[in-house]
């Protein structure tokens, strides 16, 4: 039974930290474009 219950909360939170990868990947994916556009645009407004 406690077997059952360790490996239970250790999936938990290997199951916790894929989706918290995941949400900061996402973050990150997001900080990169935003990053990217205001390279881009400092680009275009230079001739």
């Amino acid at each position: 039974l406690l077997e059952d219950s360790i490996q239970h909360s250790s999936s938990s939170y290997l199951l916790a930290k894929i989706a918290l990868a995941q949400l900061i990947g996402d973050v990150d994916f997001r900080i990169l474009t935003y990053l990217e556009q205001q390279q881009q645009l400092k680009k275009t407004v230079k001739f």
